[in-house]
């Protein structure tokens, strides 16, 4: 696993989330079900983070957490990314991914290409929503590779379920983990999300 390297150069997309790239940098990703915060939910939070960051004297849609000193970092995530998880756990949605045959097509396909465009650290697939570690290997693009493992498992999984349309949420949450303390507190957010959520064996797929 490699963290961010400041030194090197680097790519900033902007989307709804903001998006940074480097070469053979690690990420801690999450990508989750549409249905998984209704959005009504979705827009109180957004709102208030909006308003938070304006507060702090920063514009929303170019805000990046490095900005804020280490005191309001810590705010930040207290207020909106413990939110955030807290609604992705609380099982909103059709949690499709409960099902062992829909969390094993997610496993699959993200294993299917380990080794060949990317390394996998921890994976956890959870009733909405999926928490992952990825290194992307030299040429492969993380938006691409997000984009590939979500068309493919939304075909399999509506086919199991007998539906169409959008499955997932169409933007993914990535952030480059910055140092080997970042790093090992996403190994262990990641092995303690099912119990966090009290999920039963079965209900969750788990690769530490």
């Amino acid at each position: 696993m490699k963290p961010f390297q400041p030194d090197e150069s680097f790519e900033r997309k902007k989307g709804n989330l903001p998006h940074w790239t480097q070469d053979g940098v690690t990420y801690f990703i999450t990508f989750r079900l549409a249905d998984s915060i209704p959005q009504e939910a979705m827009n109180e939070w957004s709102d208030q983070r909006a308003e938070w960051i304006r507060c702090h004297g920063m514009d929303p849609k170019e805000f990046r957490s490095e900005m804020l000193s280490p005191e309001e970092q810590q705010d930040y995530a207290r207020r909106f990314g413990r939110r955030f998880h807290e609604l992705l756990d609380s099982g909103f949605g059709s949690c499709f991914l409960r099902k062992e045959r829909n969390w094993r097509v997610v496993a699959e396909t993200l294993e299917y290409f380990e080794g060949e465009r990317y390394e996998l650290g921890g994976l956890v697939v959870m009733p909405n929503h999926v928490h992952l570690l990825m290194t992307p290997k030299k040429g492969f693009a993380l938006s691409k590779i997000m984009q590939s493992v979500k068309s493919f498992s939304a075909k399999r999984i509506n086919r199991n379920e007998g539906k169409t349309g959008q499955l997932w949420q169409i933007e993914s949450y990535d952030r480059i983990v910055r140092n080997d303390r970042e790093l090992e507190k996403y190994e262990k957010y990641i092995e303690a999300n099912p119990v966090k959520a009290n999920l039963r064996d079965g209900q969750y797929f788990l690769k530490r």
